[in-house]
């Protein structure tokens, strides 16, 4: 027996917007009905704790700005971002398993490497 295959874009798509709104909606009203309060106001003259560390998924951000001139790491983590989205776009190879893109591999590898080891050293600091 043949499998009847319906398509994506006016079924599918329609029926996901629809699920998308109604989730909305139940989201918005469990928001007008039970509003988390804000917390207590800042002081703008009251210096913050000597021991100030950012939640863990900024901790390699942070400790890369710590360890360079703040220029230099700004740029640097703006550099990283741009490449992050080209990437993409650079290596367009036809395979799609990781040992056919070894470049790809091995600088994921590092990436992943320096941002745990800034973590761990960010934490540890």
């Amino acid at each position: 027996m043949e499998k009847k295959s319906e398509a994506f874009y006016p079924k599918h798509y329609y029926r996901a917007l629809i699920i998308a709104f109604l989730l909305l909606g139940v989201l918005m009203t469990l928001g007008v009905y039970f509003p988390h309060g804000l917390s207590e106001k800042a002081d703008p003259f009251q210096m913050p704790d000597e021991t100030f560390y950012p939640p863990w998924y900024f901790l390699p951000v942070f400790k890369l700005v710590e360890l360079m001139p703040e220029k230099v790491g700004e740029t640097i983590q703006f550099l990283l971002l741009i490449l992050f989205f080209i990437w993409p776009f650079v290596d367009r190879g036809p395979g799609r398993h990781y040992s056919q893109r070894k470049i790809s591999a091995f600088i994921g590898l590092l990436v992943l490497i320096g941002f745990v080891g800034l973590l761990i050293w960010g934490w540890l600091s």
